[in-house]
């Protein structure tokens, strides 16, 4: 018979697992838009906010510089989070 804190290892690993599948498929989702629409800023924001999220800052920041190449007003709730991690 298992232990609680064996039961709850598992009840975390396995919300980790879905929360991976969540992002891979979200960010599947965000490309597939982007690609369709490749002179639309926002899915390009969405991309970098969604990797900032998952903590992928070199990502977040590749996507939010090709956001602001399309749109300069782009992630603009987004520069000072890049900009700090970038100094630290």
């Amino acid at each position: 018979m298992s232990t609680r804190n064996e039961r709850m290892d598992k009840m975390v690993v396995e919300a980790e697992a879905k929360m991976n599948g969540l992002f891979c498929t979200m960010l599947e989702y965000l490309h597939t838009l982007h690609n369709a629409f490749p002179k639309e800023s926002l899915y390009l924001e969405l991309l970098a906010k969604t990797y900032l999220e998952a903590g992928r800052n070199e990502e977040a920041l590749e996507y939010c510089s090709k956001a602001l190449k399309i749109n300069p007003a782009a992630c603009k709730d987004m520069k000072n989070l890049l900009n700090l991690d970038i100094l630290s």
